[in-house]
């Protein structure tokens, strides 16, 4: 019984914090109006919120076009509008009671659709339009440089020129969610010496962020900052990794919303880029002390005990499934008769498993007689389509398909979010790695062989 109060009391105080950190909602109405060139008045639009995850509105949409939401907005939050096949971000104010949205429509295909005189969401179009110019411009500063004097100096550039865009945005927005909350938490720190840019940006990336405020939620922003952190800015080397899960996990500790939020974003990264040792700290973290606890996520909590039992130093899972013949073989046939396998997920319709494709190839043909081998799943829907493409680029190792009911599901088994995901396994049955980018594949292999 005190048990069931405690957990009471924790969850109370979760909303608490949550609620006096967001502030107090305003109810805001946004409305829509509809001109149709051609075609019939769509029936319905959906609202969703980027801020609280479990809200979708829902409204008709009347013969002249009309529609309109009432939602309680604290501060300021991103909505997605969809109707027909056109999903619209727009960002609400509790400063402005009533927005107004204009669409017009030629039969199902939009033709213009934007905002009346809102300086809030201005405000954000501005502030994304500029994240998608610079964000791809940094990736590849970190992931293309190589002469560091030079990339320290185009880095320093970039974000001057990055700041001052931002600064720009809070002396013309003033006052609004986006200029006091999103520029701010972007706005990169400068280093003094141009030769320390690259270090002092890492070290400074989350300084802006006010962890204190349950509102970084209310738009992507933050999101995707750890989204950029986790595929090009963490360094690939086991001591930086551990230092910045340290470093995050300590700065998203005291607000209880903020550190349930983040430790899922922050796991939901490390699987889709595919960060292996990262994600390996993180299983280690969340299992440590009252951690598990405090994220009280059931769902979060069911994907890393089974992340967990497919991670490297674990016994592989056997997988079963027929070949092109229709005839079944499992991994454990060819686990056992080779010196390491490569457990392969893909689809012939995905294009990055058709880009490697070649490369897996060339490494059987080069290896195979060494000891190597590869059992290959397709978890595409269409079996002729899959024995086509096996049959067309001759694939010379053991193809079996997984289709969507099969039970146990060897994809799901095996965590398998993106394709290709490829699993290495050594003579023994033991995982060697389970997130091998394309440049470290034949290292791995090799290392294996001996």
């Amino acid at each position: 019984m005190v048990k069931s109060k405690c957990n009471i009391y924790s969850i109370l105080l979760v909303f608490l914090f949550g609620f006096l950190n967001t502030g107090s909602a305003e109810a805001v109405e946004l409305k829509g109006k509809i001109t149709l060139l051609s075609g019939g008045m769509p029936a319905t639009a959906i609202l969703h919120s980027y801020g609280d995850e479990s809200y979708t509105g829902t409204a008709n949409i009347d013969k002249d076009g009309a529609f309109s939401f009432k939602v309680d907005v604290p501060k300021a939050s991103l909505f997605s509008l969809r109707f027909l096949h056109t999903t619209y971000d727009v960002m609400l104010s509790a400063a402005e009671k009533t927005t107004t949205i204009n669409i017009k429509l030629d039969g199902e295909t939009l033709k213009d659709i934007g905002t009346e005189k809102s300086r809030e969401d201005d405000a954000f179009k501005t502030f994304k339009a500029l994240g998608s110019i610079y964000d791809p411009k940094l990736r590849s500063q970190f992931v293309n440089c190589e002469n560091e004097d030079s990339c320290a100096k185009e880095l320093h550039k970039l974000l001057s020129e990055y700041a001052h865009e931002l600064s720009l945005i809070q002396q013309n927005f003033k006052g609004t969610y986006t200029a006091d909350v999103l520029c701010k938490m972007r706005m990169p720190l400068i280093a003094k010496n141009v030769k320390s840019t690259v270090d002092e940006f890492r070290k400074g990336f989350f300084e802006n962020v006010d962890f204190s405020d349950s509102s970084i939620f209310n738009a992507p922003t933050y999101k995707d900052m750890i989204a950029n952190y986790v595929d090009f800015l963490i360094e690939p080397k086991l001591s930086k990794e551990n230092q910045f899960l340290i470093y995050f996990t300590e700065k998203i500790k005291p607000n209880p919303v903020v550190f349930r939020r983040s430790a899922g974003l922050l796991f939901d990264e490390l699987v889709r880029k595919q960060k292996e040792k990262m994600l390996g700290m993180f299983i280690t973290w969340y299992n440590t002390g009252t951690n598990k606890t405090a994220v009280n996520n059931p769902v979060m909590d069911l994907r890393l005990k089974n992340i967990s039992r497919v991670m490297p130093g674990q016994t592989y899972t056997d997988a079963i499934g027929p070949d092109t013949a229709g005839n079944p073989h499992s991994l454990k046939e060819v686990v056992d008769r080779s010196k390491c396998t490569l457990l392969l997920f893909w689809a012939s319709d995905c294009s990055h498993c058709r880009e490697e494709m070649p490369f897996i190839k060339q490494y059987y043909e080069k290896y195979h007689a060494k000891g190597f081998d590869v059992f290959a799943i397709s978890i595409e829907p269409d079996p002729e389509k899959w024995k086509k493409f096996v049959a067309d680029k001759k694939l010379p190792w053991t193809n079996v398909l997984c289709g969507r009911t099969a039970d146990p599901n060897p994809a799901i088994q095996y965590v398998s979010v993106s394709t290709p995901t490829m699993v290495l396994i050594d003579s023994k049955g033991t995982i060697l790695h389970r997130f091998i980018p394309k440049s470290r594949l034949e290292n791995h292999i090799i290392d294996a062989l001996k």
